[in-house]
């Protein structure tokens, strides 16, 4: 029973992640690669204490406002944060503990894509750090989800069944009458 409340609560998360106008980029990332992710605050102490660490270097690389190195891309992704976000395979609803070699390099090589070749102004919202410092392409930046999903079937990603979830799972909320208080003469 309490299994089954679980998997219905994490539905229902994944429904209201995937009919939202904005994704975070990790989770984007990670669903366009068929893998739903929930974070906790470990997982945004863990980011803010890596942006914290990287301002204090000095990096001198010419690069388009927001936009990040390959080499800070490649550690951002290394940093530790594996117990702290759930990870969950869509197609059958298992919850995975090691994503493996060859799915996370489709994330970094994805990342990177990203990196190189959007249009940096699909970030609707971007991760500001304590410092001020903003970036359009850190896990937490919010970004255009159709740009997204248009992005990656432009890179060749078979994401038919996430367009399908999408427009199936959006339609429940386009067809609801708004309540409307009469007015009484």
């Amino acid at each position: 029973m309490r299994n089954q409340e679980g998997k219905q609560i994490k539905q229902t998360a994944y429904r209201d992640v995937i009919t939202r106008k904005r994704w975070t980029l990790v989770e984007a990332i990670w669903l366009l690669h068929g893998i739903f992710i929930q974070t906790n605050k470990e997982y945004g102490a863990a980011m803010e204490l890596f942006y914290g660490e990287e301002f204090e270097k000095n990096n001198n690389e010419e690069l388009e406002i927001g936009r990040l190195s390959e080499d800070f891309i490649d550690r951002m992704l290394k940093v530790e944060v594996d117990k702290s976000l759930t990870m969950i395979r869509i197609r059958d609803w298992k919850i995975i503990t090691d994503a493996g070699n060859k799915l996370n390099d489709k994330v970094k090589i994805f990342w990177h894509l990203l990196n190189c070749h959007s249009d940096i102004k699909q970030c609707e919202v971007s991760y500001v750090d304590e410092n001020g410092k903003w970036y359009a392409l850190a896990p937490g930046s919010q970004w255009n989800a159709d740009y997204l999903i248009k992005f990656a079937q432009e890179h060749a990603f078979d994401i038919q069944w996430l367009i399908d979830e999408r427009n199936k799972k959006s339609a429940i909320f386009t067809n609801v009458i708004p309540f409307r208080k009469k007015e009484s003469n």
